[in-house]
C-alpha cells in the first residue's frame, strides 16, 4: 500500500503474510521501519488424550512482535473449550469421551493477540475408569466386623463390613489393593471379574472392575474340664 511521496521516493506499507507486523519502506530501500503489532502464530501444537480432557503443548512464536508474550489461548474444535497459559502447555477440560477434537493456538503480547496456529492432529479424550471393592464373609450373619484395605491409588485406607462396597473412579491403569489380615479370620479368596489380580488390577478406559475379598471366620474348639466331686480343686 502506498501511503503518500516525500519527493522524490514513494514510501510504502507491506504487512507480513501471518499478520504479525507491518513494514515501513521507502521507495529507495534507504530506510525500513518494521511496526510490531501482534505476535505471529505458535507452531508445532501438540494435544495428548486424558480423562475428559486434552494435554495441549505448542512452540512459542517465531516472532514476539517485539514484547514479551503474556498469555496463550489453546481452543478445542468442536465445542470450543479453551484453557490458558503463560507457559506453553495447558489442559483442557471437560470434554467428551469418544469425541475427536483439534486445537489451536493463539499468542498475546501488550498489543494484540495473533492469528490461530495450526490445528493439532485430531485426538480423542478418554472415559474414566472404576474399581469396585466389594466384602463378603462367612458367616454371610456378620454384620459388625470390620476390614481394613490399602489402596495403591490413595494414602488413606478405608474399611468395609460383610457386603459392603467401595467404588472408586480412576485415570485408566494398573493399580493394586491389599487387605488387613484380621484375628479370628481367613482370607479365602480375593478375585476380579476381569482376572486381573489384586496386585495389578488393569483399567482400560471407561472400563468398571469389581474385586471381592471373601474371608471365614475361624471357629473355636472349647474343651471344659469336670470333675467328681465337683469340690475337687
Amino acid at each position: 500500500t502506498q501511503l503518500g511521496t516525500l519527493f522524490p521516493y514513494t514510501t510504502l506499507f507491506r504487512s507480513h503474510p501471518d499478520g504479525s507486523r507491518a513494514y515501513v519502506t521507502q521507495s529507495n530501500a534507504a530506510s525500513v521501519a518494521v511496526v510490531a503489532l501482534q505476535p505471529s502464530p505458535p507452531t508445532s501444537v501438540t494435544a495428548t488424550p486424558g480423562v475428559n480432557k486434552l494435554n495441549v503443548s505448542w512452540q512459542a512464536p517465531s516472532y514476539t512482535g517485539g514484547q514479551a508474550i503474556t498469555s496463550y489461548l489453546a481452543k478445542a474444535k468442536p465445542g470450543g473449550q479453551t484453557c490458558t497459559s503463560a507457559s506453553t502447555s495447558c489442559g483442557i477440560e471437560g470434554l467428551t469421551p469418544g469425541t475427536p477434537y483439534t486445537v489451536t493456538v493463539t499468542a498475546t503480547n501488550t498489543i494484540g493477540t495473533s492469528m490461530a496456529s495450526e490445528p493439532s492432529a485430531s485426538v480423542t479424550p478418554v472415559a474414566q475408569a472404576r474399581i469396585i471393592i466389594s466384602k463378603q464373609t462367612d458367616p454371610a450373619t456378620d454384620t459388625t466386623t470390620e476390614f481394613t484395605f490399602n489402596p495403591s491409588w490413595s494414602l488413606v485406607d478405608f474399611m468395609l463390613k460383610n457386603n459392603g462396597t467401595k467404588d472408586t473412579a480412576l485415570d485408566p491403569g494398573t493399580y493394586s489393593i491389599t487387605e488387613n489380615a484380621l484375628a479370628g479370620w481367613d482370607l479365602t479368596s480375593a478375585t476380579c471379574d476381569d482376572g486381573s489380580e489384586v496386585s495389578a488390577i488393569g483399567l482400560a478406559a471407561g472400563e468398571a472392575v469389581t474385586c471381592t475379598f471373601s474371608n471365614t471366620q475361624r471357629g473355636h474348639i472349647i474343651v471344659a474340664k469336670t470333675t467328681l466331686p465337683s469340690d475337687d480343686v
